[in-house]
């Protein structure tokens, strides 16, 4: 029987000075991963992603999670479900078109979408815009919605999400099959 040695990320620091977020509204958080069972097989990302609670926590420099919207839409939701298909992540729009949020930390950008044809990106984009929404990829980088070159950045990053399905994931299914 083989035994899996597991890390948690809860020693993982990330390096949040001079990231500020509109404490008036709440911050959230997003999970998702693609495959069935991946919360199991793959927990090593589950729990990279749930750690983003306590990261959103120091963000605001908040005591507890009062302030913390969770919006976990578990194993088996692939980022190329539109909103209709994805109840969590139709309700972050929701919550954030009706200024409940502004602003979202999410462990990876391609969490919110993985959208070969860019509506869902594009509204999203649309809304983050007018709600001055801030995303925030600990580690990563903060995409603030109100700098133009911060949606070019996101748009790209959706873009290369994307791409990552159609190149990199396209790739090794067939090796697989072959």
């Amino acid at each position: 029987m083989a035994i899996k040695i597991l890390h948690t990320a809860q020693g993982t620091k990330y390096d949040l000075a001079g990231i500020s977020v509109d404490l008036k509204r709440k911050t959230g958080v997003l999970i998702r991963q693609s495959r069935k069972k991946s919360d199991k097989n793959h927990y090593e990302g589950r729990l990279r992603q749930e750690m983003m609670v306590s990261v959103a926590i120091e963000i605001r420099g908040d005591e507890d999670n009062s302030n913390i919207l969770l919006y976990d839409e578990g194993a088996g939701i692939s980022g190329t479900k539109g909103y209709d298909e994805r109840p969590k992540l139709s309700e972050l729009y929701i919550d954030i078109a009706n200024d409940l949020v502004g602003s979202l930390v999410i462990a990876r950008a391609d969490r919110l979408f993985r959208d070969e044809h860019f509506r869902n990106v594009s509204m999203f984009i649309d809304l983050a815009e007018k709600k001055k929404l801030k995303v925030i990829v600990p580690g990563n980088t903060v995409y603030d919605f109100v700098i133009k070159k911060d949606v070019q950045a996101f748009r790209k990053e959706m873009q290369d999400a994307y791409n990552y399905l159609s190149t990199q994931i396209l790739y090794l299914t067939e090796t697989r099959q072959q």
